[in-house]
């Protein structure tokens, strides 16, 4: 039987020099600025139509929490008086699951900052909010990860960032630039944790041709880490009870601490 072709995703393999030129202001705009701009408008209109169903999938359907939830709690990286950025924040996974996480220990004093491209995906997230009565612990704004100078300075000096599966909307050859401008937005010492979908058989069809992402390997992710400027890198894997996840290479679990200057 001839083995099925998956159709990769639009970002994924994409020459930089087929995307159409545009100017502004009479002057040609470069063509990873421009690539980087298509790549934003294709996750925003994905997503605003997505919303809804991305919540149920991951939330509901598959049920992502626990994974996250059991992982925190084997790192034990929440701790009182701390600031935790979720970048690409999406619909809240990872603050619904940090933010009772944070009160079932007594923590207090933690404030959770959390961004992402589509104000769709916020708007669940934010009835979230309304609903635990968490307005003061948890922010959220509409921002792209590429342009983080224009986030409010209160939003800087982190103790820990987290993304799930938005690095994988960025532009490959703008991955490193998304890296180096979230850790660039943690205070010496502090904590980044990326989740990211890897590239299988099965990821590139559910992920890479239905959700439009791209995919990544170590070694590519090493190469990224390394332009970046990230030190002390390591990949982890999921806790005793989901290890097939990061052994299967469905997901890869990377954690990276900015240097104490």
């Amino acid at each position: 039987m001839a083995e099925l072709e998956i159709p990769e995703s639009p970002l994924e393999g994409a020459d930089p020099l087929a995307v159409t030129k545009r100017t502004q202001a009479g002057a040609a705009v470069p063509e990873e600025e421009e690539m980087e701009r298509a790549a934003a408008t294709m996750a925003r209109k994905l997503f605003n139509k997505r919303a809804p169903i991305y919540d149920f999938l991951f939330r509901k359907l598959i049920d992502f929490a626990p994974v996250f939830r059991d992982f925190f709690y084997d790192r034990d990286l929440l701790t009182s008086d701390m600031k935790v950025l979720d970048a690409g924040a999406g619909t809240g996974l990872l603050t619904r699951v940090l933010y009772p996480m944070a009160r079932e220990k007594g923590l207090s004093n933690i404030t959770f900052h959390a961004f992402d491209l589509t104000q769709a995906m916020l708007d669940v997230f934010d009835d979230w909010i309304r609903k635990e009565g968490a307005e003061e612990a948890v922010s959220t704004r509409v921002q792209d990860v590429l342009h983080l100078e224009t986030l409010p300075e209160a939003w800087g000096d982190y103790d820990l960032v987290v993304t799930v599966a938005m690095l994988e909307y960025i532009p490959r050859r703008s991955l490193h630039k998304a890296v180096a401008g979230l850790l660039g937005r943690l205070k010496p010492g502090g904590k980044m944790v990326l989740f990211l979908s890897g590239r299988t058989p099965l990821m590139r069809f559910f992920l890479g041709w239905l959700w439009r992402s791209n995919l990544y390997t170590r070694p590519e992710l090493d190469v990224v880490f390394a332009k970046a400027g990230a030190t002390n890198v390591e990949y982890l894997p999921f806790p005793v009870g989901r290890p097939y996840l990061t052994r299967g290479g469905y997901m890869l679990v990377v954690e990276t601490t900015r240097p104490l200057e």
